[in-house]
């Protein structure tokens, strides 16, 4: 009965992973660009007694991101932006974080003139708006054309650039809407929108809405919890097991 206690216990902390990613999911309903995780379990070596082979529970093998595109969400603000496509911003981070990826539009212009994601992190190659530009056009490829005040004539201020990888799932996430580039994610392939369908297209006055299921997430909430619950009752049988066990033995020393 102790094996019948360890594996229920695998069981409990499996699930109460699946719940905390669940949970997760639920809180960034509303972030934008967010990409839902989903638990994946494994079931553990398997012994060998007699003629049997029984199992030792289960492990949590990963937390991998699922990748299908939100729906894009009209805003009509020049600076949202959405990716219709496989492709990712790119951004750099201060200091040496390097280069790290994202779904989330939500462009603004900072202090300097460059163009910077709501966590304030600059676009890579950066873009930078002159003071005298009143109003900013993005085409579906990504050109970032400039309106100077009092001006019917736009100029071209740069072009916003997009990287793709083979397993997006595989990317590992840092947290504030970035991923960092991760072996199981692939070599990243750098691009401009409309270059390929792979990259995508670019829609200004978009943004991309998570792609986590309410209803779907609160289901599977249900259900690992009922599962929980049926791994606690068996601890609680195999206990109880055990303690007659002991009585048997203290009465028949």
């Amino acid at each position: 009965m102790l094996q019948a206690l360890s594996i229920a216990a695998t069981g409990g902390r499996a699930l109460l992973r699946r719940i905390d990613v669940g949970a997760n999911n639920l809180a960034n309903a509303s972030t934008v660009g967010f990409k839902r995780a989903r638990a994946q379990f494994a079931d553990l070596l398997y012994q060998k007694l007699g003629d049997l082979s029984i199992g030792t529970g289960v492990r949590v093998l990963g937390t991998p991101r699922q990748v299908e595109q939100g729906a894009l969400q009209k805003t009509d603000r020049d600076l949202d932006l959405a990716i219709d496509g496989e492709g990712f911003f790119r951004v750099r981070r201060p200091g040496e974080g390097g280069l790290a990826y994202t779904r989330a539009g939500h462009l603004n212009v900072d202090a300097a003139g460059f163009l910077v994601t709501e966590e304030g992190y600059v676009l890579d190659p950066a873009i930078r708006v002159p003071a005298d530009i009143s109003r900013l056009a993005i085409d579906q490829e990504g050109r970032v054309v400039g309106v100077p005040a009092g001006s019917s004539a736009g100029v071209i201020l740069g072009q916003i650039g997009l990287t793709r990888f083979v397993n997006p799932s595989g990317l590992e996430p840092l947290g504030r809407n970035l991923f960092r580039a991760a072996p199981a994610a692939g070599d990243p392939v750098e691009g401009f929108p409309g270059e390929s369908e792979d990259f995508g297209w670019v829609r200004q006055g978009f943004l991309e809405a998570s792609n986590v299921d309410p209803v779907r997430e609160l289901t599977d909430l249900v259900s690992a919890h009922r599962a929980f619950e049926m791994n606690a009752k068996v601890i609680e049988a195999a206990d109880e097991i055990l303690q007659a066990v002991n009585g048997l033995r203290r009465r028949s020393s």
